[in-house]
């Protein structure tokens, strides 16, 4: 009854998207990817063989798959068996493309029947493995239907979407119970699954996947370091400057970190910042605002899409930044996509964007696996798990308002042994919990190997 009433659902919702992307089409915005992907025709396999169908709906969820994804095509390479990954915004896509080393790359179809009809046709999965929340009915139900086993990797229910699944308890129960088993990303997280009725045997707890992504990112990036840096630890060593990283910075608390800037740079002259921001739509915002707080148009660097070379590999971009432009300017302006990571190699003190408004902040992880310390806001429920775990390491601090932030910056300045003992601290709880993730993840490794 479910299933027939969803259908009845979307085909009320079909011309209300058909009007939304003309509309779109006609003021000339992106109509959110490919539309004859959207709409199943996605890349047909060009043989007989199947697929491993993965589906990481955007830029995040995409990144912590990297290196899994290249186990499971080690694992597959001796089959006749094909890793294709779906996406479902632009930015993921361009990433995949970017990052991900899998056979076929496309737009997740709309969760239509008829287009989920045609995308499981051409995609042919002989399995499926989803990324943290997707539950999307048609595309559950027609793998039920064919009887395809279906994964549901990193697993996790924050708070504020508990209480908005269990309004629709019943629902998403049975939705959940489709999929063949949950790898969940924490024990808080198995028994929130379990109260929506899933049974203990379809529930592991893996630890979250970002944490063995990132060990293995690093690595790659550590043996490729060559020209200005060769060595991380030696440059922060002996590098004239102290760098504050604010990561995924939100609309609405910028003002925060200038304001936090502005203070500390009366007392540490050679502090320099970098502001990362999550969203690039508020760019012109930034630069008025840094204007606004008394900082000249020669004191801050705009790093954006325009301005980047051909070349734009992590080593490259610690090799621009460390050698042009660090040394002319004390704000920087990242608007542009995949740098975050490699910039927290070179930071000695992040800052959670996200968590000085009601947004719930981002990926603890990679200052974490790079051994920086950390310094979030009050709104850090989408990370609470790894948030309370690094503070209880003592690798993290919770600053309540603008008064504690300085009162943590300045301190850790002022002692630079804080620094350097809250980082240590950070890469040796970042190092545990990826060794757990890589010990748990071989059960997922064998169940696709014995397909």
């Amino acid at each position: 009854m479910l299933f027939l009433a969803y259908q009845v659902f979307t085909l009320v919702m079909l011309p209300v998207l058909l009007c939304f992307l003309v509309f779109r089409k006609v003021k000339n915005k992106p109509i959110f990817g490919s539309f004859t992907q959207r709409i199943g025709l996605v890349p047909k396999l060009k043989d007989n063989s199947k697929s491993i169908w993965i589906h990481a709906v955007s830029v995040g969820e995409m990144l912590s798959i990297e290196y899994f994804i290249d186990m499971l095509q080690k694992e597959l390479g001796h089959k006749n068996i094909t890793c294709y990954v779906t996406t479902g915004t632009l930015a993921g896509k361009k990433i995949a493309e970017k990052n991900i080393r899998a056979d076929y790359i496309s737009f997740m179809p709309y969760d239509f029947l008829f287009s989920m009809l045609l995308a499981f046709r051409r995609i042919k999965p002989c399995a499926i493995i989803a990324v943290e929340a997707e539950t999307w009915p048609n595309f559950l139900m027609l793998a039920r239907y064919k009887k395809i086993p279906v994964y549901l990797l990193n697993a996790r229910i924050s708070t504020r979407s508990y209480k908005k699944l269990s309004r629709l308890k019943v629902i998403f129960s049975k939705l959940f119970s489709v999929y063949t088993h949950i790898f969940t990303q924490s024990v808080r997280d198995k028994k929130l699954f379990e109260q929506f009725g899933i049974s203990h045997e379809k529930l592991s707890v893996l630890g979250n996947i970002k944490a063995f992504n990132v060990v293995k990112k690093k690595d790659a990036l550590v043996s490729s370091l060559t020209g200005n840096i060769r060595d991380i630890t030696t440059y922060k060593q002996k590098s004239p400057y102290k760098i504050l990283l604010v990561g995924s910075v939100h609309p609405g608390e910028l003002d925060y970190y200038l304001k936090l800037y502005t203070k500390i740079k009366r007392e540490f002259s050679h502090v320099k910042i970098i502001l990362a921001p999550r969203h690039f739509h508020w760019k012109q915002e930034l630069q008025e605002k840094i204007i606004e707080a008394g900082f000249s148009r020669e004191e801050y660097f705009m790093w954006h899409e325009h301005t980047e070379e051909k070349q734009n590999t992590s080593q490259h971009t610690l090799d621009k930044l460390t050698h042009d432009i660090l040394p002319k300017n004390d704000i920087i302006l990242v608007c542009t996509i995949g740098k975050l990571f490699a910039l927290c190699s070179i930071a000695d003190i992040f800052y959670l964007g996200g968590t000085f408004v009601p947004i719930g902040g981002h990926n603890l992880l990679e200052p974490a696996i790079w051994g920086t310390p950390m310094i979030i806001g009050p709104h850090y429920q989408n990370t609470k798990v790894i948030a309370d775990a690094l503070e209880a390491s003592g690798a993290l601090k919770k600053a309540h308002n603008s008064n504690k932030l300085f009162a943590y910056t300045y301190d850790m300045l002022k002692k630079h042994e804080a620094i350097s003992l809250m980082g240590q601290k950070a890469h040796e709880w970042a190092q545990q919990e990826a060794a757990s993730v890589t010990k748990n993840i071989d059960f997922l490794v064998k169940k696709i190997r014995n397909l």
